[in-house]
């Protein structure tokens, strides 16, 4: 596969990403796609995930003054005890989150948006104009004038 490269001084690569952003309307939080989820911002993606580096916090935490029933314990008295799982006061989903495409991954996408968006207009122009002139070749009309004889 080819690629299509262009070059952009160093010192203004960030000046062309932020101006593209605008031109396209990036934005950096978007809109929580799981409201059920919340994401943990000490999470460490480098790291295997575990209780010490979750992905999210959990809604649900162990209840330290939880005790596990007796074998012979009856219902009542095990439904009277302490929850197992309280609820935990650091979860609140937020309602947006940070968007997961960095600037310059979405420059990226736009610009190959563009030029894919571009080539296809074109294409859809010169089939548009091969057909227009199909036409035109393929009707031929004959009309005369009944008074000139």
């Amino acid at each position: 596969m080819a690629q299509f490269c262009v070059n952009i001084a160093d010192e203004q690569v960030e000046f062309v990403i932020m101006c593209i952003c605008a031109m396209y309307k990036y934005v950096a939080m978007v809109p929580n796609p799981n409201p059920n989820n919340h994401p943990n911002p000490n999470f460490n993606p480098a790291l295997p995930e575990d209780e010490s580096n979750l992905r999210s916090i959990p809604q649900f935490l162990p209840n330290p003054e939880y005790v596990e029933p007796e074998e012979d314990a009856t219902i009542g008295r095990m439904m009277g005890g302490p929850p197992q799982f309280i609820l935990n006061p650091e979860w609140y989903p937020p309602a947006m989150v940070p968007n997961p495409e960095t600037p310059a991954q979405f420059v990226n996408r736009m610009v190959r948006s563009w030029i894919t968006d571009n080539v296809r207009a074109y294409q859809a122009q010169a089939a548009a104009e091969a057909a227009r002139q199909a036409a035109l070749e393929a009707t031929q009309v004959e009309i005369t004038d009944p008074y000139v004889s």
